[in-house]
């Protein structure tokens, strides 16, 4: 029984008893859940943390040094610890501190019931009160970081969202301290090799790994880590080991080795790499951090200017360009931009011989390749190292390599610099035929007993192998192509199908013949928190939520991949994932498979037949209706997003949305202060009034209000200097917080010089990481991207309201204009087709490389959003001029907006040059015989303008067919 253990430590005479009592508390409640929950329901947790904190109304013990002259631990029985031996090596007070940890660690075991109140009595403040290397011996920070591993591991057991657990919060905020993160870079910059000290940074990377992956703070924590130099020591680390196995892009000099970190058994490795990948995951900035940190850059040079080989095959074998290339398959690089497709011969988890003088011919139409695919086209080398570990290794260590592979590669995919020669082809070949498979495999293999015997190796490969396959091929075709026929449906399939077979929600509990119950006036930490789910039902809502994931990324290109998606009968499946435990807390689902299986729907519902069959058929519309009203903003969002589609005009299931009521949450989510939820609920609402008639499309202009869209379309947040710290309001007229910059913006500041770290890097490198940085964490640079995307569905929304052409739509042009008011939305128009002076064209962003070419037509948007508010502003007015003669003579007296056009003819975007000769035919279109004379008057205005002139080179020397044809009927307008 745990009572009498605790009776004698809260009485022991001295030390010794203490330390006794501790030790016989232990050994008492080690793998016994009921006594553990008579031990907390007696109060041991409060009597945990005075040992811990060595509280006395004088002093506090100091570990491994001296001790405060009236300072010890009081223990009700007038015990004070402190003074017992010599404070040379281990004394008395870190053997009683150890056992005590060790309870905790006890006690945290039984799960997420006995952890609460742990957290709730102020255990972890406790246990980070002596938390430094320097001052706290081994084995004590050892048992320290064992029982913070065992605390986190219950509380990510936690199937409730993130906003919703208060303890992880908890955790995560003292865990993420300046004062802990600190202490964590000590753990990690411990040159020693011994046996706990290795176990101690394992321990810490096993922190990082769960805490970050379930935090819902997880960019700040993630800049903790980089601000304390963790990310650094972390990478120095992975350098060492690259050293060590002789795997360098260049070979390093002797006293470059000796300044690296020392070596660790292979064991190491995974952990290593997943506390990594936790850190830069979701973050470019973190990641080209990571690629250039000072050891791991010297290791694996970061490439900007991809010079491909010359060797051909004809020549010999091809002769590799480093290291990295000896360890990987030669693949044949694209030649031509008409070779899609790959050899289903190729062996592709083969290496080819180096007397090989040849490679199996990839499309019979191409001409083969005269090289072949370098590791240096990724732009660092350590992608293809982790290839080559990941194809050379074990089950659980592939798995950490692959998870920290697709991490990169989704983050240095984002168009930020040049990292490839062939800018996605050769990089989508390389990972098609040598990383896809792998994962596929590895799915594939944690289903059968006969190839993974680990039950939690198993799992874990199940839960995270998919996630990896849906963070690697989303947004690229090839690699979709890739999975498909590497026969990933079929896996992931049977997996989702599997998970819905029964299992027990939660752990048995142990009969007890005492009452269980919490007495009156008990304090929070003598009372056990809520059971949590049972491991094999978390793993199945894990493995659940993965397989919806890793089919959403399938099916969000291709139609006929939604279509082999729904012939494994999986729409049942997607349904049931859609029930949350409100409805029914034995089948419900927690947020994150609710989440899950929105994605699914949102990628199924692309596909106009499927929309009209079996999601139909499935009954999808009414669960994702409720799901609008769910607590939840992340599901509320995801659940938007399915509406975006099942809205649109050729949808059986529209009517009964509207039914339903969508349209008043729709509005209200419009005005929503997130950007996301706005953006998302105006591009439903575009939807919704397309083709509708005026009597439906009056009420959602009203209910959004004519002033509040006008500001939507206007933005309210202009672009600021890039250090400007002002509060703005946003497109909803709601204040964004700027005054807090330095929080998100300080994690490693680049000097002028050119420095990160302690490593000098060239000055544009320096300044292009500043840029990335600015990019992604200034909450300006966001508020003020949000706010386009939001100006781009507001112009949207209102070119849908006009669009229809005949008398609803000259109805609805006039009413548009009388509540809005014509001479505020030609002020808004007029401000979205102004040329800007100084941004850049195509979307690009200054690169490193000096030998890179600048954009052309810097009078334009720079990206895809500004550019998609010009082309819906464009038509906007190409409706207006629609409209009846009134209209478009309105439209002529705007003389600066008209003079805005003609530039608008050189504009790279074909979309927008199509629009400019729509607006002259419209312009100049003639309803009647008693129009000819007005046509003839515009047609003057327009010329006078320039537009003639324009036009005619359009129609003569525009690169794009559509564009020609169209401004050749302009031509013939203006010849009438």
């Amino acid at each position: 029984m745990a009572r009498p253990a605790l009776h004698d430590l809260r009485n022991a005479a001295d030390a010794a008893d203490v330390l006794a009592s501790l030790k016989r508390l232990k050994n008492d409640v080690v793998g016994h859940d009921q006594r553990k929950e008579e031990a907390i329901r007696d109060g041991v947790v409060r009597v945990l943390v005075d040992i811990l904190e060595g509280e006395t109304s004088g002093g506090g013990i100091q570990l491994g040094g001296s001790v405060h002259p009236e300072g010890g631990v009081h223990l009700g029985g007038g015990i004070r610890l402190g003074g017992f031996e010599e404070r040379t090596g281990w004394s008395t007070e870190n053997e009683v501190r150890v056992q005590a940890v060790q309870v905790v660690a006890s006690l945290a075991h039984g799960g997420l019931s006995f952890v609460r109140p742990i957290v709730a009595g102020g255990v972890l403040p406790a246990l980070l009160s002596a938390f430094s290397p320097r001052t706290v011996p081994p084995r004590l920070l050892l048992e320290t970081l064992r029982a913070l591993s065992v605390i986190a591991e219950a509380l990510v057991t936690d199937a409730q969202p993130a906003e919703q657990r208060p303890l992880l919060a908890s955790l995560t905020g003292l865990l993420y301290s300046r004062q802990t993160v600190e202490c964590f870079a000590e753990i990690l910059g411990q040159r020693s090799s011994s046996k706990v000290i290795e176990e101690q940074m394992v321990l810490t990377m096993g922190i990082f790994s769960l805490t970050l992956t379930h935090s819902n703070t997880l960019a700040q924590c993630q800049d903790a880590l980089l601000k304390g130099r963790v990310l650094d020591l972390l990478a120095s680390r992975l350098a060492a080991i690259v050293s060590s196995r002789g795997h360098t892009f260049n070979p390093l000099e002797e006293e470059q080795m000796e300044d690296l970190m020392p070596l660790h058994p292979n064991s190491f490795l995974p952990h290593l790499l997943e506390a990594i990948a936790a850190i830069v995951q979701c973050s470019m900035y973190k990641t080209l951090r990571l690629l250039y940190s000072p050891d791991l850059n010297q290791v694996f040079p970061v490439i900007t200017t991809t010079q491909p080989s010359t060797t051909t095959f004809a020549e010999g074998p091809p002769i590799p360009n480093n290291a990295i290339d000896l360890l990987l398959p030669k693949l044949q690089a694209v030649q031509s931009k008409t070779e899609h497709s790959f050899s289903k011969a190729f062996p592709a988890l083969g290496s080819f011989a180096q007397e090989s003088t040849r490679m199996p011919h990839l499309d019979s139409a191409v001409q083969p390749s005269v090289r072949t695919i370098s590791s240096e086209e990724f732009g660092s080398s350590l992608i293809g190292w982790l290839i080559h570990v990941a194809r050379t290794s074990g089950a659980l260590d592939r798995l950490a390599t692959l998870w920290l592979l697709t991490h990169l590669v989704h983050a240095t995919d984002q168009n930020v610099q040049d990292f490839w020669a062939e800018p996605s082809r050769n990089r989508d070949r390389t990972l098609a035929l040598l990383v896809v498979p792998l994962l596929v495999r590895m799915i594939e293999d944690a289903g059968s007993t006969k190839t993974i015997t680990d039950r939690d190796a198993n799992r874990r490969i199940k839960e995270r192998a998919p996630l990896a396959l849906a963070t690697l091929i989303q947004d690229s075709p090839a690699l979709q192509k890739a999975a498909v026929d590497a026969k990933a449906i079929d896996l992931l399939t049977s997996m989702l199908k599997k998970s819905f077979d029964p299992y027990p929600l939660t752990a048995p509990r142990l009969w007890s013949p005492a009452p269980r119950g919490d007495a009156a006036g008990a304090r929070e930490d003598e009372i056990l928190g809520p059971v949590g789910l049972s491991d094999q039902a978390l793993h199945m809502l894990n493995s659940r939520a993965a397989a919806l994931r890793a089919l959403a990324a399938i099916a969000q290109k291709d139609d006929a991949h939604r279509k082999i998606v729904l012939e494994r009968g999986v729409m049942a499946c997607v349904v049931d994932s859609l029930m949350p435990y409100e409805e029914d807390p034995v089948k419900g689902n927690p947020n994150f498979v609710i989440v899950a299986a929105l994605k699914l729907a949102t990628a199924l519902s692309r596909s106009v037949s499927i929309l009209r069959t079996s999601l139909f058929d499935g009954g999808i519309t009414e669960p994702v209706f409720k799901l609008m009203k769910h607590p939840s903003f992340e599901v509320q969002l995801a659940a938007t997003d399915v509406v975006t589609n099942l809205a649109l005009q050729f949808s059986p299931m529209r009517e009964q949305l509207i039914s339903f009521g969508i349209l008043d949450i729709l509005c209200e989510h419009a005005r929503s202060a997130s950007a996301e939820m706005c953006f998302s609920s105006l591009w439903a609402l575009k939807h919704l009034i397309c083709t509708a008639p005026n009597d439906f499309k009056i009420p959602v202009f009203t209910k959004l209000g004519p002033h509040w869209l006008l500001n939507a379309m206007r933005g309210a947040v202009p672009p600021p200097p890039p250090r400007s710290r002002m509060a703005t309001p946003n497109a909803q007229g709601q204040q964004v917080d700027l005054l807090n910059m330095d929080d998100a913006m300080d994690d490693a500041p680049l000097s002028p010089e050119g420095d990160i770290g302690n490593a000098p890097l060239a000055p544009d490198v320096a300044k292009w990481l500043r840029h990335i940085r600015d990019e992604e964490l200034n909450p300006v640079r966001r508020a003020q991207r949000d706010d386009v995307r939001i100006q781009w569905q507001a112009l949207e929304v209102v070119r849908n309201l006009i669009t229809e052409p005949g008398k609803p739509q000259h109805e609805m042009i006039d009413h548009v204009l009388q509540e809005m008011g014509a001479e505020a939305l030609f002020a808004v128009l007029l401000s979205k087709l102004r040329p800007r002076n100084g941004a850049t064209a195509q979307g690009k962003r200054p690169a490193p490389s000096a030998g890179r070419a600048s954009g052309v037509g810097g009078a334009f948007p720079e990206d895809d959003a500004s550019r998609e508010v010009l082309t819906s502003a464009m038509f906007v007015v190409i409706h207006i001029a629609n409209g009846l003669p009134k209209h478009r003579h309105l439209l002529l007296e705007q003389e600066a907006l008209l003079a805005c056009i003609p530039p608008l003819f050189k504009h790279p975007d074909r979309n927008v040059r199509a629009a400019c000769c729509w607006l002259v035919h419209n312009v100049l279109w003639m309803e009647d015989a008693a129009d000819a004379g007005p046509v003839r008057e515009r047609a003057h205005v327009l010329r006078g303008m320039g537009f003639e002139r324009d036009v005619r080179d359009a129609a003569a020397k525009d690169v794009d067919l559509d564009v020609r044809e169209r401004a050749k009927g302009c031509v013939e307008v203006f010849g009438r």
